[in-house]
């Protein structure tokens, strides 16, 4: 009798980007970090790449997440997608997905030399092994980056023009994206509301951060930190403006806030 297929869809990786998992329910693929499926804070969709395919050599679980290793054609390849059952000696295949060398998961304490994000892990064979796929930060960066994976905590409304003071000697959320080219590694400050939460994505905390400021496209500031908040906190965040940070596979951030210390007030 065939296994049954099972597949699981990221619900947002954004992540992804708009986005190293702690691997537990709370956390997103490469959601990265949270963000429309086609544009990531400035991210274009993920390429779809090519399918690949291999008998599984090894699996394990981690929170929501299942880690598979394959043999494809003598060469070994270890990815990551949404949990699902599989065992060792089931065919799998996927398409595309996001590169992360060095990838460390804290809960299986293991670091990979090099391992793939991806949105879908499907048993070989499927009628259902869909022709693209594309990663959605509102999951990775990642981001996963990511499609598809659970969302992070949301917050809801946005804030209202005016409704959030500027920062002492910072600037606006819209000020960041006006000025991204003068501000290119420079470390500011900004204040915002938390609209979207993303934990451990590879291996960062992912805040989205509005202030009532900028229009689309320059009014959602994505921010990297070790610490953590909650979805409708107001913060202040101290970090490292980047411009056009590149994660690869279509992740690009327009402007991004990295390594960034947190002040919830």
């Amino acid at each position: 009798m065939k296994r049954k297929l099972v597949v699981v869809s990221l619900a947002a990786v954004a992540f992804f980007m708009t986005g190293g998992c702690q691997d537990k329910p709370a956390a997103n693929m490469p959601e990265a970090p949270s963000t429309p499926t086609s544009q990531i804070q400035g991210h274009g969709s993920a390429p779809s790449g090519e399918t690949h395919s291999g008998t599984v050599l090894t699996t394990m679980d981690g929170g929501i997440y299942t880690y598979v290793e394959i043999d494809e054609g003598g060469k070994k390849i270890w990815a990551v997608g949404p949990r699902m059952k599989v065992v060792v000696g089931d065919k799998v295949e996927f398409r595309g997905g996001m590169p992360m060398p060095n990838y460390h998961s804290r809960t299986l304490n293991r670091t990979f030399e090099s391992i793939l994000f991806v949105s879908e892990l499907h048993l070989a064979g499927s009628p259902d092994m869909p022709h693209g796929l594309t990663m959605d930060s509102s999951a990775m960066p990642p981001g996963h980056p990511g499609a598809g994976a659970p969302t992070g905590k949301a917050a809801g409304e946005a804030p209202k023009a005016g409704s959030i003071s500027k920062a002492k000697d910072g600037y606006t959320v819209e000020e960041l994206f006006s000025n991204k080219d003068q501000l290119n590694g420079k470390t500011i400050a900004v204040r915002g509301k938390v609209v979207k939460f993303s934990s451990e994505i590879m291996g960062k905390n992912w805040v989205h951060l509005q202030d009532g400021t900028g229009t689309s496209g320059a009014n959602d500031l994505t921010v990297t930190t070790d610490q953590a908040a909650t979805a409708g906190d107001t913060i202040l965040v101290q970090g490292t403006l980047r411009k056009d940070k590149d994660f690869g596979a279509g992740y690009l951030y327009n402007v991004i806030i990295e390594d960034a210390k947190i002040t919830v007030e």
